[in-house]
C-alpha cells in the first residue's frame, strides 16, 4: 500500500504482486602477493558472469480514499471502495531476460623510501563490463473517472557498456616525531554506454508475425521517441592535503579535500545528437580526533564529505513509460550531491563491574539533494518525475547503549539500548488538474519531517548452567508533511519476550525464545496485530576439545511471523507485505573443527 503527499488531493495505491526469478552465475578470482623488505605488491583479479530470469504478474489500484477503511481486501472485494472514489486500475504481466559480465583487475603497490616511515602508495583499478536485457510488458488500463480503457504493451532491447578506471597515489612523509603528512591524489574515470530500443506493439501484435522474425523488433511498431542512445562520461578529481598528530594517547587529523568533477553526457532524441557538461567544484575540510585513556574510555569526533554521481538514467530528457501510471523523465542538467557527514562516539568501560556505556551522536546534510519534481494528474493518477538539485536536506541520529551488572548482585545484568533520531526532507510537486499530461510551470516546495525511537530492555539472569532473560522493546515512528493533503502517520512496534538457556557439562545445551510483537498505526488493517512467535535450538557437543557438534534449530514454531516493511519517503509512505516468505523452517547442522597446522604451531597465538 502506497499513500502519497499531494497539496490538495489525497492518493492510495494498493498493489497485488507474484514474482518468479531464477539466476545463474560463475564467478572466478586470482590474488597474487610479492613482498621484500620495502616494497609489496598486490595483484587482484576477478570475472563474473551473470544470467538471470524474471517474470512478474501484478494488479494495482488507486483511489482518493483510504480504501482499508471500507475492506480489508480492496483488489479482490467486489463491494469496497466506492466507485466515485476510485481513479485508475492496471492489470500487468512481465518478462525480462538478462545476461551481464563483468572483469575487474586492481594493482596495489607500497613502497617504503627509508625506515623513518616515508612512504609512497600506488594503485590501479580497470572494470569493465557488459549487460543485455530484453523486457515485454503488458498494461491494462480503466480510468474510472472518464471512462477510458487503455492498452500498453511494450519490448526493451537493452544492451549496454561500462567501463570504469581508477588511479591513486599516496604519499606519507614524517615531519618530526608524532606529526605526519599526507598528500594524495586519485582520479576516476567512467564510461557508460546504453542503446535501449523501444517497440510499441498495443493491439497491433498479431499484425506483424512474420516467419523467423520476432514480431516486436519490426521497423513498423519501433519508438524514436521512447528509445535511449546516450554516451556519459564523468571524471572525478579527489586532492587532499592532511596532517596527522599522534601524542601519547591522543590522535588528531586535520587537512581540506579538494574534489573537481565534470559529466559528458551524449544522446539522441528524434536522431537528432544533443551534448550536454556540467562542471562542479567541493571544497570541504577533513578531521578526526581519538581520545583514549588508558583502558577506562575514549573519545572520537570526525568529519567527511563526500559526493554522488547521478546514474546515467537521471540525466536523459527521454520519458521512460515502463510503468504506464508512473513516467519517469531525466535531467541533462543535474549535478552531483555533497554530504556532510560529523560523527562522535563516546565509549566508558569499567571491567570490575563489567559495566560498559556507548553514545554516538551523528549530523549530516546534503548540498545539492538529488529529489523529485513531481507532475500530478488527478483526473486520472497520472504522475510523471524529474530528478532535479535542491537543498535543505539533513538529518540527526543518536544511539546509545548502557549494559551492567551489580556488585552484591553478580547473577543479574542490565542490557538497555536505543536510538533516536530526526531528518527534513525537501521536494518539489506541481499538481496538475488537467487531463492532458503537460504539467505545469509552477513548483511547490514541501518538507517531510520524520522522527523515529527505539528502545530495548533486558534483564538477564545467570546461576550455573542456566541463563534466562526477560525483555521489551518499543519502536515509534512520526511523519509529517507540509502538504494539505498528507495524513498525519505514527506507527508503533513493541514487543516483549522471554529467553532461556541449558548449557549441561555433558555437552547438551537447549535455548528458546518466545515473545509477543505488535503493530500498530500502520495504514493497512491487516498489517495490524500481534504475532505470537517462539525460536528454539538444540545442539550436542563431543569429541576431544569439543571438536564437533550437532545442531538444530527452529523457527517460528506456530506459524505466525509476518514479513511487513514501511518505509517512508519525502514523497509518500509505502507498506510492504510479503506474504509468501516461508518463516517458519528448521536447520539441520553439524560442525568439525580441526587444525592443519598441529596442535603445537595453532596454539602459537601469531598463526
Amino acid at each position: 500500500l502506497t499513500e502519497s503527499y499531494l497539496q490538495n488531493e489525497k492518493s492510495y495505491g494498493q498493489t497485488a504482486s507474484t514474482s518468479k526469478s531464477k539466476g545463474h552465475s560463475l564467478t572466478t578470482s586470482l590474488q597474487l602477493e610479492w613482498t621484500n623488505k620495502k616494497t609489496t605488491v598486490n595483484i587482484e583479479s576477478s570475472f563474473r558472469l551473470h544470467h538471470s530470469a524474471y517474470n512478474s504478474q501484478y494488479q494495482s489500484q488507486t483511489s482518493d480514499v483510504d480504501p482499508y477503511c471500507y475492506t480489508h481486501n480492496p483488489l479482490r472485494d467486489k463491494v469496497g471502495v466506492p466507485h466515485q472514489n476510485l481513479i485508475n486500475r492496471n492489470d500487468n504481466r512481465s518478462s525480462d531476460e538478462s545476461d551481464n559480465y563483468t572483469f575487474s583487475t586492481l594493482v596495489r603497490v607500497n613502497h617504503k623510501l627509508n625506515g623513518r616511515g616515508r612512504v609512497v602508495n600506488v594503485e590501479g583499478r580497470v572494470e569493465a563490463g557488459h549487460s543485455w536485457g530484453e523486457m515485454f510488458s503488458l498494461s491494462n488500463l480503466h480510468f474510472f473517472r472518464i471512462q477510458k480503457t487503455d492498452y500498453a504493451t511494450r519490448f526493451y532491447d537493452s544492451p549496454s557498456h561500462t567501463l570504469q578506471t581508477s588511479g591513486k597515489v599516496t604519499y606519507i612523509e614524517p615531519l618530526f616525531e608524532g606529526l605526519k603528512m599526507l598528500a594524495e591524489y586519485e582520479l576516476n574515470y567512467r564510461y557508460q554506454r546504453m542503446n535501449q530500443s523501444v517497440y510499441d506493439l498495443d493491439k497491433m501484435f498479431a499484425e506483424f508475425q512474420k516467419e523467423g522474425v520476432h514480431p516486436w523488433k519490426t521497423p513498423e511498431v519501433y519508438r524514436d521517441s521512447l528509445s535511449k542512445f546516450a554516451t556519459n562520461r564523468y571524471w572525478n578529481h579527489r586532492m587532499r592535503l592532511m596532517f596527522q598528530y599522534v601524542y601519547g594517547n591522543l590522535n588528531m587529523k586535520i587537512g581540506v579535500q579538494a574534489n573537481p568533477l565534470r559529466t559528458e553526457t551524449q544522446y539522441d532524441r528524434y536522431r537528432i545528437s544533443v551534448d550536454t557538461s556540467r562542471t562542479v567544484m567541493n571544497w570541504s575540510p577533513e578531521f578526526s580526533l581519538y581520545y583514549k585513556h588508558e583502558d577506562r574510555w575514549n573519545l572520537s569526533m570526525q568529519y567527511t564529505g563526500h559526493s554522488v554521481q547521478p546514474d546515467i538514467f537521471y540525466l536523459l530528457p527521454i520519458p521512460d513509460d515502463t510503468d504506464p501510471l508512473h513516467v519517469r523523465m531525466g535531467n541533462p542538467g543535474l549535478r552531483p550531491s555533497f554530504t556532510h557527514t560529523l560523527t562522535t562516539n563516546f565509549f566508558v568501560f569499567e571491567p570490575e563491574m563489567q559495566r560498559q556505556m556507548s553514545l554516538s551522536a551523528s549530523v549530516q546534510e546534503v548540498r545539492n539533494a538529488m529529489t523529485h519534481r513531481v507532475y500530478y494528474n488527478s483526473l486520472v493518477g497520472w504522475r510523471r518525475t524529474t530528478p532535479v538539485n535542491i537543498n535543505g536536506d539533513r538529518s540527526l541520529n543518536t544511539a546509545w547503549t548502557v549494559g551492567t551488572s551489580f556488585k552484591s548482585c553478580a547473577d543479574w545484568y542490565i542490557d538497555f539500548q536505543g536510538e533516536t533520531g530526526r531528518s527534513r526532507r525537501v521536494g518539489l510537486q506541481h499538481l496538475d488538474m488537467a487531463s492532458d499530461k503537460t504539467g505545469g510551470d509552477v513548483d511547490l516546495e514541501y518538507t517531510t519531517h520524520q522522527t523515529y525511537v527505539q528502545n530495548y530492555l533486558g534483564v538477564q539472569w545467570t546461576k550455573g548452567v542456566f541463563v534466562l532473560k526477560p525483555y521489551g522493546y518499543v519502536s515509534y515512528e512520526r511523519v509529517r508533511s507540509s502538504l494539505y493533503g498528507a495524513d498525519k502517520r505514527d506507527t508503533w512496534v513493541f514487543g516483549y519476550g522471554f529467553s532461556g538457556r541449558v548449557d549441561a557439562d555433558c555437552g547438551v545445551s537447549a535455548a528458546v525464545d518466545v515473545y509477543n510483537n505488535s503493530r500498530r498505526g500502520f495504514i493497512g488493517t491487516e498489517l495490524n496485530g500481534n504475532e505470537f512467535l517462539c525460536d528454539a535450538e538444540v545442539s550436542y557437543s563431543f569429541l576431544k576439545g569439543p571438536s564437533a557438534t550437532v545442531r538444530l534449530q527452529a523457527c517460528d514454531l506456530f506459524r505466525n511471523r509476518a514479513t511487513t516493511i514501511g518505509v517512508a519517503g519525502v514523497s509518500g509512505r509505502r507498506e510492504t507485505a510479503y506474504t509468501c516468505n516461508v518463516n517458519s523452517y528448521a536447520i539441520f547442522g553439524f560442525t568439525y573443527r580441526f587444525s592443519v597446522f598441529g596442535r603445537s604451531r595453532a596454539s602459537n597465538p601469531k598463526n
